[in-house]
């Protein structure tokens, strides 16, 4: 079991998802970030994008997976 206090920040961008966390104790931290996504112009819209959220939640969940296989127990 992980006895430290952690902080795990999750940033959703517009080309991408990135992770880091923070060991509170000790200042530690660790990054993590994936490949970029591109998502298709929507029809009929001037700056709208047609948005795969499957594919959004997936990419989130690889990359706090890689960021916490980074901690040293």
């Amino acid at each position: 079991m992980i006895n430290k206090q952690w902080i795990l920040g999750i940033d959703i961008g517009g080309s991408g998802v990135r992770c880091l966390l923070v060991n509170t104790a000790s200042g530690d931290t660790f990054n993590s970030a994936c490949s970029g996504w591109e998502f298709p112009e929507a029809p009929g819209t001037i700056a709208g994008f047609d948005i795969d959220l499957d594919s959004i939640w997936r990419h989130i969940g690889e990359t706090t997976q890689n960021v916490l296989s980074l901690i040293k127990s």
